[in-house]
C-alpha cells in the first residue's frame, strides 16, 4: 500500500508529508488450496459417467480485503503502519465443497 504519510511534524525543507509504502501484519498477501479428485467410469464402447469433487480453500484461511492505516504521529513513524481490518470484508470463498456428477455419450 503506498500513501503519504503526515506524522504531524514540519520538516526542514518546509513539507509536512513523506512517500511511504507499507504491507499490512507482514503477511502472504490471498492465500487458499484447492483440491480436485475425479473418477471415471466406462460403461460400454460409448458411455461413460463421472464423479468429481472440488475442495476450495482447505484450510480456510481468511483473506481480508481491508485495512487501516497510522502511519503516527507528533514526528514519530507508528512501527505497524498498516494492519488489516478484522471486522471487515473478506475476498475469496470460505471452505467450499463441490460435488459434480455427469454422462458422456
Amino acid at each position: 500500500m503506498n500513501d503519504v504519510a503526515f506524522y504531524g511534524a514540519t520538516f526542514p525543507n518546509g513539507s509536512t508529508g513523506i512517500p511511504i509504502a507499507g504491507r499490512p501484519d507482514n503477511t502472504l498477501g490471498y492465500r487458499s488450496l484447492d483440491l480436485q479428485a475425479t473418477k471415471n467410469v466406462q460403461f460400454g464402447k460409448y458411455a461413460s459417467a463421472y464423479v468429481r469433487l472440488d475442495v476450495l480453500n482447505v484450510f480456510n484461511w481468511y483473506n481480508y480485503n481491508d485495512y487501516t492505516k497510522n502511519w503516527g504521529a507528533n514526528g514519530v513513524p507508528n512501527p505497524n503502519p498498516v494492519t488489516y481490518n478484522y471486522t471487515g470484508n473478506i475476498t475469496g470463498p470460505p471452505r467450499t465443497l463441490r460435488l459434480t456428477i455427469g454422462a458422456q455419450f
